[in-house]
């Protein structure tokens, strides 16, 4: 079996955080590890490392959020555990913080969201892998 192993350098020469990277790599690899365990209270690591591993994908952004996604689908490739928590992916993600919202919104707007809107309502109404929705 052959693998493709690209350096963490490419990944910072074509825009991608490499702190996000590290943390979902290093959540895989808790995961894998956790995997390579039998018996009960090993299961009970795989489905912590589960856990941690959709966080990880979660706060890596959107590309992670619908790699997870995908992957939830696959029951000929990954365990019950892992599928489950990753299904959570599907309808179970964070909203990003408002000012972090503000911002993006500051810079596509070029100027405060109070100046294009009447009305800006900082609790979103449904939050999604690729998008959030404010009233």
């Amino acid at each position: 079996m052959t693998s493709v192993i690209m350096p963490i350098g490419v990944f910072r020469a074509r825009g991608a955080p490499r702190g996000r990277f590290l943390k979902v790599l290093a959540a895989v690899l808790r995961y894998l590890w956790a995997c390579r365990r039998d018996g009960h209270l090993e299961r009970e690591r795989r489905t912590r490392r589960a856990s941690e591993l959709r966080l990880a994908l979660q706060c890596g952004g959107v590309t992670f959020i619908k790699l997870g996604q995908a992957l939830s689908t696959r029951p000929d490739l990954f365990p019950a555990e892992l599928r489950t928590e990753l299904a959570r992916l599907q309808d179970d993600v964070r909203p990003a913080p408002w000012p972090h919202i503000r911002q993006v919104l500051s810079e596509e707007l070029n100027g405060s969201p109070e100046s294009a809107f009447t009305a800006i309502d900082e609790e979103p109404i449904a939050a999604a892998s690729v998008a959030q929705v404010y009233r």
